[in-house]
């Protein structure tokens, strides 16, 4: 290949990964793509605004321009299906593989079922590849670090202290969906499938703080109650994922509202302030977020039981 081939090359992967990815999940912008699982955000937004929040309609939608830190940019995807109830999880590796560095490929190799290394590839491969036609270097090639309690971040050793601060992203998968999360402020972000769990009481119980508890035994209805254990559950990973000390926090030094427009109203003195967090939710049929669509028109997301 001439000199010439590699630069064109080198600019067109970026743009080839990106696309692949598209292709290879269906790209969900609405919560009804999305009625088994649900999804949260966290962003520490300091005292004043409130993030513009967009679902990004594909990997090539930001234009090739970092978020503002105004922003939070959420790219959803779930399995494309090959019929009504058969996802083609499998022969998404082919897409998945060579967008991932060797580690993220091993830990791919060690999942034993389709489903999950469908979740795990599609997280990290959308990750990478959203990254690559941001920073304009092969997916595989970024460096990415974590700190001392999980939290990923670009490499300060190679971006510098500056780059890593102004862009962070977090990422979040479960079976049968994926999130990935940018934005120019500390964001967390969480995906779990919603399900039936016999202990769920007891889990918050142990875990949670009393807040959730007293909201949980008002809710009699086992919807409802499966319904806000989920929104209070990946409300917490979210917001300990985007203080970056995850489980070190613990999920009972903090509460949410248990309806509503989800927000912070108490966490333990010393960790933050309620007043710098702005949250999002969404549950299908139940959504609690104002979604964008593709066009940033602001969609009010609050959906009919």
């Amino acid at each position: 290949m001439t000199k010439m081939g590699l630069v064109i090359a080198k600019l067109l992967l970026p743009l080839m990964s990106a696309l692949a990815m598209d292709d290879a999940v269906q790209v969900c912008t609405d919560p009804a793509d999305f009625p088994g699982h649900a999804l949260s955000w966290a962003s520490d937004f300091g005292t004043q605004g409130h993030p513009s929040l967009r679902i990004m309609p594909s990997i090539g939608a930001c234009d090739g321009r970092l978020p503002q830190p105004e922003e939070i940019w959420l790219w959803l995807a779930t399995p494309i299906l090959h019929n009504e109830s058969d996802p083609l999880e499998e022969g998404c590796s082919a897409v998945f593989r060579p967008l991932l560095n060797e580690r993220e490929r091993n830990r791919l190799d060690r999942f034993r079922f389709a489903r999950d290394r469908w979740s795990f590839g599609a997280a990290h491969a959308g990750l990478r590849a959203w990254l690559s036609t941001l920073l304009d270097l092969p997916a595989p090639c970024i460096e990415l670090e974590e700190s001392p309690f999980g939290k990923p971040s670009i490499s300060q050793r190679y971006f510098g202290a500056a780059m890593a601060e102004r862009f962070q992203f977090n990422i979040s998968h479960t079976r049968g969906m994926v999130a990935v999360a940018l934005s120019g402020r500390p964001i967390g972000v969480d995906v779990e499938q919603k399900r039936h769990l016999p202990d769920m009481r007891q889990l918050v119980v142990d875990l949670m703080a009393p807040e959730a508890l007293t909201a949980f035994d008002e809710a009699t209805d086992p919807v409802a109650r499966q319904e806000l254990f989920f929104r209070l559950w990946t409300l917490s990973e979210a917001f300990i994922k985007s203080t970056g000390l995850g489980l070190e926090q613990g999920l009972d030094s903090f509460a949410f509202t248990a309806s509503g427009e989800p927000v912070l109203t108490r966490v333990t003195p010393g960790w933050s302030d309620v007043m710098r967090w702005r949250l999002g939710h969404v549950s299908h049929p139940q959504a609690t977020l104002g979604w964008e669509t593709p066009s940033h028109r602001p969609v009010e997301a609050a959906l009919a039981n």
